[in-house]
Formats: C-alpha cells, sequence, structure tokens
C-alpha cells in the first residue's frame, strides 16, 4: 500500500529547459528569414526591433555576437550585391534548414499507423445491364453478380433482379417501372 503522500497531484512552479542564447535567438532568426524572404540584412535589422522591446540578449551575449557565431558555423557568408555593395548572405545550409524546420513544423505531429482497412473495388461485368434488360438479361445477371456484390441485390416477388446501388439502374418487372 502506497503512503498518503503519493496519493494526489503535486504542483512545482513552472522551470523552462535552459536553451543557450544562440538557439533562442536562431529560432526567431529563422522565422524572420522566412518572414523577409531571404534578406538577411533586413532579418537582422528585425532581430534588433525584436531584441529592444524584449531584450532577448544580455551584455554577455549581443547580436553582433550572434552574427558572429552564424559566420563561425557557416549558416551566413559574405557576398556582394550586384551593385557592389558588401553584404552578408545566407548559405545553402541555411536554406536546407529552413525548408527542414518547415516540414517539421507543418507533418512533426502526424504519427505512424497500421496497415490501412481500404479494400479494392471489384467491378461488376454486367455490361448487358446497362441498357434495359430483358428477362434473360436479368437471369444473367443474377449469375453474374456474386460475391461482393450479392450483399446489395434482392429479388422482388416476380423473381427480377433490383440492384440498390446509385450508379446502376434495372428494369423490376413487377411495377413496370425503374429503380434507383
Amino acid at each position: 500500500m502506497r503512503p498518503a503522500s503519493d496519493r494526489g497531484f503535486f504542483f512545482k512552479d513552472f522551470e523552462p529547459k535552459s536553451v543557450s542564447p544562440f538557439d533562442k535567438l536562431f529560432d526567431i532568426f529563422k522565422e524572420l528569414i522566412v518572414y523577409v524572404s531571404g534578406d538577411f540584412d533586413e532579418a537582422i535589422t528585425w532581430l534588433r526591433e525584436l531584441d529592444k522591446e524584449y531584450e532577448l540578449t544580455d551584455e554577455n551575449y549581443t547580436i553582433d555576437d550572434f552574427i558572429n557565431d552564424l559566420r563561425e558555423r557557416g549558416y551566413i557568408r559574405p557576398e556582394v550585391d550586384g551593385d557592389g555593395v558588401p553584404g552578408m548572405g545566407i548559405t545553402a545550409k541555411t536554406e536546407r534548414l529552413i525548408r527542414q524546420t518547415a516540414l517539421d513544423q507543418i507533418f512533426g505531429n502526424l504519427n505512424k499507423s497500421g496497415s490501412g482497412t481500404t479494400k479494392p473495388k471489384v467491378r461488376a461485368r454486367a455490361t448487358s445491364l446497362r441498357a434495359k434488360p430483358g428477362p434473360t438479361a436479368l437471369a444473367t445477371a443474377s449469375k453474374r453478380f456474386r460475391s461482393p456484390r450479392a450483399s446489395k441485390m434482392r429479388r422482388s416477388t416476380t423473381e427480377s433482379v433490383i440492384l440498390n446501388s446509385p450508379k446502376r439502374t434495372l428494369w423490376s418487372r413487377t411495377a413496370n417501372s425503374i429503380h434507383r
């Protein structure tokens, strides 16, 4: 038997996971780089504005330190614009990481399940039933429709077959009308 102190719920203060300053800023940077269509300078400008408002960095780790870490880890590289203006741009490694993050956000919660329960459709070979069939066609149709379609068939009082399907229409000899 358990002691009484082990029963029930135990509440404690929330303890956030310890995340390095680089990882925290890098997650925000990846979202911003998607938002600004890959423009590194604009993404950094947005990141600096967010840092002013929400104090994302401190004196130990600044946005400039973050940019240096991006360069050292191979996420950005120096490049020159068409006008000859030097700047920074993202690398193929960053683009690949952004695509992977997007796929994880979209499909991350999908779980693998067991095999499906879909059964293949069985086509009935009743080509003579497309037109208004006579008594012989109805007798032949009752022999052709066995196995899966047999449960959808029924016989009326005068032995004519009526198929209960929205795709097929058969003539009923009892009422001389079309049943759908």
